[in-house]
């Protein structure tokens, strides 16, 4: 069987509540499956509005790699929806391979 894991590895806090300009990291695992060389990039968005992107990367399978990523929340709301999108390059682009997502708060600054 074929396939790629795509998750937020257990035991790392990310904060819930960010204030908007306060940056979130957050690490990402691809663990490949796919029994041959396989390219991914992986697009995050808030809400559904795309706000980055990573580089292509490549890997062997059974390799596996973590993904860091930092994006800047730019408007204030609750219950915010951070979704990570896994394409495997040489797909369709409009089809996304795997997702994770997370949940946030994001606060107006006071500066």
């Amino acid at each position: 069987e074929k396939f790629t894991e795509f998750y937020i590895p257990a035991g790392r806090d990310y904060p819930g509540e960010l204030a908007t300009g306060e940056p979130l990291t957050v690490t990402l695992r691809i663990v490949s499956q796919e029994h041959q060389d396989t390219s991914y990039h992986v697009e995050v968005q808030v809400d559904g509005e795309k706000v980055k992107e990573t580089e292509g990367f490549t890997l062997t399978n059974q390799e596996t790699r973590d993904v860091t990523v930092t994006i800047v929340p730019a408007k204030a709301g609750k219950q915010q929806q951070v979704e990570f999108l896994l394409y495997r390059d040489g797909d369709d682009r409009s089809v996304v391979y795997r997702t994770t997502n997370l949940w946030i708060n994001v606060e107006a600054s006071k500066s």
